[in-house]
């Protein structure tokens, strides 16, 4: 239940287990015990026990033995260590292009001489003129048409010109992309590991305690500041939306895209497409990517990946299971085609355009579009 459910928290959330029945100790709203009531606002990316990073002196070390998935001596900085109480990255993007750097004349030379020999400073220290040609220019691009309007930003250069980008950024340590170091998966190796309390880095003078730094009456706890900052990055991502503009892409004919049915997920080309969404894909099962005899299977066959065996004159079936157990014991299974069947090395196949996925986000059928019957 969260903030965008509409409905509270009812009775038995409150209570679940009926422990407040009739009890009149406990100040449910101003008793220290209320900041254990974690109803809503709990995090939103848990660590389960068996996958938490130990340091060399936890418990689990001093025990008869470590855990399972103990690594000692690695740090893990969890994404909202540091969590943005007010995100805003949203916004266009500009590319700034800084004026041509122009060599002064020999006037301004000896000009520049008389002017450090006056102030008895050596000529190196005057401060640096700014450009005649006029200040840095940028163009800005937003995708709603509104100017470009940014709280935080990052500015990468482009190779080779005197241009430069800026974008929105996502001041969230170590979740965002704003401070540094970056940390892959939220992990820091043993010889490049920092006290904890050093992450992001800051230069000694510009350090302070609480990141991102924001006034004294607009400071909101961590656990809230959290929780408003997860379920922000959750509304902007694309899980479970494949209709938003900016969740979908065109896809069309000679198209490379993942092909994703229940938990099977695999690489995949597009042949064609047709009325409704429907689109013809192209994909190498990894079943038959080791038989030499394998052949490229028609779609009138009606196979699939997991139907990647061809009967003569008939329709594709699944394939069979051999168990045996090797000289330890150990069971294996060796995956075959039936007798009689040979083995698919690419199958083609009719999916809806909604399981194909192109650079992450969801497939619309673009491109030509063949208004023939499909084979069935």
């Amino acid at each position: 239940r969260g903030v965008r459910d509409g409905a509270g928290p009812t009775d038995a959330d409150r209570d679940p287990e009926g422990y407040g029945d009739g009890i009149t100790d406990r100040n449910r709203w101003t008793g220290a015990s209320k900041a254990y009531d974690f109803e809503f606002l709990d995090d939103l990316e848990p660590i389960a026990p068996m996958d938490s990073v130990s340091p060399s002196s936890s418990v689990a070390t001093l025990g008869p033995g470590p855990m399972p998935g103990e690594q000692h001596n690695y740090l893990y900085v969890p994404p909202y260590r540091h969590p943005d109480a007010f995100p805003v990255i949203q916004g266009g993007t500009c590319t700034c292009e800084t004026p041509p750097l122009i060599p002064p004349t020999k006037e301004q030379k000896v000009w520049a001489k008389k002017v450090a020999k006056s102030l008895g400073v050596k000529l190196r220290d005057l401060p640096k003129p700014l450009s005649p040609e006029g200040l840095t220019k940028c163009a800005c691009t937003s995708a709603d048409g509104k100017p470009a309007v940014f709280q935080w930003m990052n500015l990468e250069p482009i190779g080779g010109t005197r241009k430069f980008t800026i974008t929105p950024a996502d001041i969230s340590y170590s979740a965002g992309n704003y401070w540094e170091p970056s940390l892959r998966g939220g992990l820091a190796a043993p010889q490049d590991r920092l006290p904890v309390a050093h992450y992001p880095l800051q230069a000694g003078a510009d350090e302070i305690e609480h990141v991102p730094a924001v006034g004294r009456e607009d400071r909101v706890n961590s656990r809230f500041a959290r929780y408003i900052d997860q379920v922000e990055a959750r509304s902007l991502g694309c899980d479970g939306d494949g209709v938003s503009e900016r969740c979908t892409a065109k896809c069309g004919p000679g198209d490379s895209v993942m092909l994703e049915t229940g938990p099977t997920r695999i690489a995949a080309r597009i042949i064609s497409t047709h009325l409704n969404g429907a689109v013809v894909v192209r994909t190498a099962p990894h079943f038959s990517s080791r038989d030499p005899n394998a052949q490229p299977c028609p779609i009138e066959a009606a196979c699939s990946l997991f139907r990647p065996c061809h009967r003569p004159q008939s329709f594709c079936v699944e394939y069979e299971g051999k168990r045996s157990r090797d000289y330890l014991g150990n069971l294996r299974m060796t995956l075959r085609c039936p007798r009689g069947t040979t083995a698919c090395s690419t199958v083609d196949q009719v999916v809806a355009a909604k399981y194909l996925k192109k650079a992450g986000l969801t497939c619309k059928a673009a491109g030509p579009t063949s208004t023939g019957a499909l084979p069935m």
